[in-house]
Formats: structure tokens, sequence, C-alpha cells
């Protein structure tokens, strides 16, 4: 094992060699002598989500696409960009700043997150319900198939429609169909004002109370999430001064943002409602850099060795937290309101302990309509079980899209939904 392939290590299993590809072109000639020869490839960027996925079958290439980092055109007078998808989120925004423009999507680690890589694995932002995800984003993709030849669909026109149904097919398919190279998004002009409500309350009843409430009300905040756990009572001891008086702590975090006065006016709702809820205590945020660090969707990777996500109904996903937070395995979890997606972290002693909580916590996920996928875990909790926690009839689909894109198993073998 060299120092370099030791960077790209995928479930403790090393690639023969690491390629870097400058260029669409090289990438393309890559995979085509990769795809001829039968071998293995795992793509990557910022390998901020290389956890994610079933264990490689068979690894044979690493190709690092961090330097496919370009702006290939921006049109700021048409809300529009072309980039490469090695370029990083922080990067992107940082040039669209630049314009008084933003892209309304806020994955975990944005300074390394990539492009290509916030597509392939479909990454959660915790704006997306009330602005869409990144796929609602994207106008169009540029992907190497996995014989090597290069396809295009979409463009950066915001009505053009064309090869929409391939930016649905390569966004979270973890690039077991394609490696996404270039990507066309509409971005929005940012908000002029943005404040944030942080309130601590002692229930998880009332955090429900108070979340649903805000969902249901005349306005859709920007950002609405309901935290748990161990980072929940951190933030809740750094804004309140003192540590909680009860045994938990549930913060609810409200983020508004648009006109000044439009948000002046819904601080003003949102902190009456809080008091109508008797809350434990509140605070405004006036700048967003002073939120604590312990809301942001990063630190739940540093909370415990197991993370799981989920996706219910709003009413459902509280319902999922109310039952799961009391596990002694229960680290941290973030409810995002809107989207009914639920963020876990977990501390789990060995193999049947995450066998056993997987399955049991599978069951209710499994009654509520769902599933809930292992984001990240040791690799020995990976044997004997799909991370994917995969249906029927999506397995089926999945099955025959990797046979009609990638027949051989040349791209991430083994590490989509079942193995595929």
């Amino acid at each position: 094992m060299t120092a370099e392939s030791d960077q790209f290590v995928v479930d403790g299993i090393s690639p023969s060699r690491v390629e870097t590809p400058t260029s669409v072109e090289e990438l393309s000639a890559i995979v085509t002598a990769a795809h001829g020869a039968g071998e293995g490839i795992i793509p990557s960027g910022g390998r901020t989500a290389m956890s994610l996925g079933n264990p490689p079958v068979r690894y044979d290439v690493a190709v690092d696409l961090t330097h496919l980092n370009n702006f290939v055109e921006y049109e700021p007078a048409d809300l529009t960009v072309v980039v490469e998808a090695g370029l990083t989120i922080q990067a992107l925004q940082d040039e669209l700043d630049k314009h008084g423009q933003w892209l309304p999507f806020d994955p975990a680690f944005a300074q390394r997150a990539t492009i290509g890589g916030v597509l392939a694995t479909n990454a959660v932002s915790t704006i997306r319900g009330s602005v869409g995800g990144v796929r609602d984003l994207t106008l169009g993709l540029k992907v190497v198939e996995a014989d090597g030849s290069i396809t295009k669909s979409g463009g950066r026109v915001v009505k053009n429609v064309q090869g929409f149904d391939l930016v649905r097919l390569h966004t979270g398919a973890l690039g077991t169909l394609g490696i996404i190279v270039e990507a066309a998004f509409k971005v929005a002009p940012k908000p002029a004002a943005h404040r944030a409500v942080l309130s601590w309350v002692d229930s998880i009843s009332t955090a429900r109370s108070v979340g649903m409430r805000l969902f249901n009300g005349s306005f859709m905040p920007q950002r609405l999430t309901v935290h748990t756990g161990s980072t929940a009572q951190a933030a809740v001891e750094l804004l309140s001064g003192q540590s909680p008086a009860a045994s938990e702590a549930f913060l609810v975090e409200v983020h508004l943002a648009g006109g000044v006065r439009t948000v002046d006016r819904q601080v003003d709702e949102v902190t009456g409602l809080l008091g109508s809820e008797m809350v434990d205590g509140y605070d405004v945020i006036h700048n967003p850099e002073e939120l604590p660090g312990q809301l942001a969707l990063d630190a739940l990777d540093s909370a415990g060795n197991v993370a799981t996500r989920a996706t219910f109904k709003p009413v459902a996903a509280f319902d999922f937290a109310e039952k799961t937070a009391g596990r002694a395995e229960s680290v941290a979890s973030q409810l995002h309101v809107a989207t009914g997606t639920v963020l876990s972290a977990w501390d789990v002693e060995s193999v049947e302990s995450f066998a056993q909580l997987t399955g049991e916590i599978r069951a209710v996920a499994h009654n509520a309509g769902t599933r809930v996928v292992i984001d990240r875990c040791p690799r020995e909790f990976k044997n004997g079980i799909d991370v994917w926690d995969g249906a029927a009839q999506e397995l089926e689909i999945s099955r025959r899209m990797k046979e009609q894109f990638d027949p051989l198993g040349t791209l991430n073998p083994g590490r989509f939904v079942a193995g595929i």
C-alpha cells in the first residue's frame, strides 16, 4: 500500500492505483481503459461521505476528481452557473457571493464537499424544506459513462427540461451509473436579511408542538430543525449560560430569510408563538456566523460511531425521534421538520448491538412506510447487512438500471443497494 493509495481506502480496501485526471477527456480515457480491463473504479472528491455504501466487491482504480474544479460558465444576469464536479460547495458559494447570489443548498462540510459528491449522494440540506434539494436546483449534467463515453443532459437555461430524467437518475446513485463531471445550476439572489431564533424545551412533546405549529403556520421558515441529545444539550448550555434543568434538552432552530421588514415581522410571530408555548428560553441570532457549532450538520459526524438517516412524514418523524431518543445507544439527532428527515448519531459497542439496533429502528421505520439508511458505521458492522435498507420494488428497478448503464460493474461495484 502506497501513501497515496492509503488516502483512498474504502471500507478497509485499498486501490491498486490512483488516477488524477485534469480534464473530462482524460477521465474518459481512464474509464475506457479500466472498463476494457475489467477493473473496478471508485471515484471521489472531498471524501466527506466515503463511508456511505456497502463494501466494494472490487476496487482497482481510485479516481480523484478534485482537479476538475473549474467554472465552465457563469451568467449572473441569467441566474445560472455551470461548474466542474471537483469544485467545492464553498468555492462555488464564494464566487456567487461576489455577485450577491448563492446556491440555496447547505450540505455538511461545505469547505470540502464537492459538486459531484453532493449530487452522487443526494446530500442532505437543512433548507431543503423551503427551497428544494440539490436535484431540484440542477438544470443539467455532463457524465462519463461506465464505458468511457461522455453524455450530457439538460442545459443551463432554466426552462430547458431536456434530460430531466437523467438528472434524477444520477442524483443519489452514488456514481454507480456514471461519473458526474459537470453540473449546471439555477442560483438565486441572496436574501436581504437572515435571522435565527433558537428556543429550548425540556420534552420532545413540547418540541413537537412548537415545530408543528411553525410548520403549519402562515409562512414556511427557511430552516426548521429540532435537535436532541448531546449536541442539543451543549448548544443550550452555551446559549443559556447554564446546564438545562432537565436531564434532556431539546432545541428548536428556526431560520428566517427574505426582505428586512418581512423577516422582522416573522421574528415577532415566532417569538410570540414561543411565548404561548412557555418554552424554557429563546435567543434571536442576528448574525448566522454566531450560531453554535453544535447545530451544524457537521456536528453529527463526531457524535457516535454510527450515523443513520430516514425520511418520514413530519408527524411520523417526531414519533420516530421520540421512540428512539431514549435508547442507550442514542447520542444525538436532528429532525428537519419540513422534510421529515431524521439524522441520528449512535454510540454502538459491538456487531451484535449494531444488528439489534438496526433491526429495531428499521422495524419502526418500516411500520411508517419508510426505511433507515446507514450513512456511517465501522467496516465490521457492515457484514451481512444492506446499509441502504432497499425495498424489493426499488431493488428490481436499481438492478435494471445497473444492467443498462454499467453491465460489467465497472463503477463502484457492490456499493449500491443490495450490493449492486
